[in-house]
């Protein structure tokens, strides 16, 4: 298990920070023990291995899915394109939007964990817990992924 469970982060990692240094946003949410069925429904079932390819096609400008979040449960895609509530007690100043407020509202309410991939900046934050972490570089993110799944 540790070893999958490596190999994701690393793999993971390597996708974020490809997609961050071309200016492709992305939310990343991965499920730990609370369930996101609400959530998995309102996007599009992909339930596929996790891959590095993959996760950037889905976030890819031209795809229909680019908008949503991508949900990764157990080492899989499990969805696509998916709608986060926004809590409303979630208060961001600028530069962040509502990608960040998303991500930040549905930790909040479950123990996932959430990567979000800014367009503006190129930066990469880690939601959980109601808390934001942000502009992490690469061994920043990799740490407390290591900590957190």
């Amino acid at each position: 298990k540790k070893q999958r469970t490596d190999n994701l982060i690393r793999n993971l990692v390597g996708a974020v920070y490809e997609l961050a240094e071309r200016k492709i946003g992305g939310t990343v949410v991965l499920q730990r023990k609370t369930g996101l069925g609400e959530v998995i429904d309102s996007g599009v079932i992909i339930d596929a291995k996790f891959g590095s390819k993959l996760l950037s096609n889905l976030f890819f400008p031209e795809s229909p899915l680019h908008d949503g979040a991508v949900i990764i449960k157990e080492y899989r895609i499990v969805a696509a394109g998916c709608i986060l509530p926004i809590s409303p007690e979630v208060r961001l100043d600028s530069p962040f939007g509502t990608r960040h407020k998303a991500g930040l509202s549905i930790t909040r309410d479950t123990d996932a964990v959430v990567i979000l991939i800014s367009e503006q900046r190129g930066e990469v934050s880690l939601a959980q817990n109601g808390k934001l972490e942000i502009d992490l570089d690469r061994a920043q993110l990799t740490e407390r992924l290591n900590q957190l799944l």
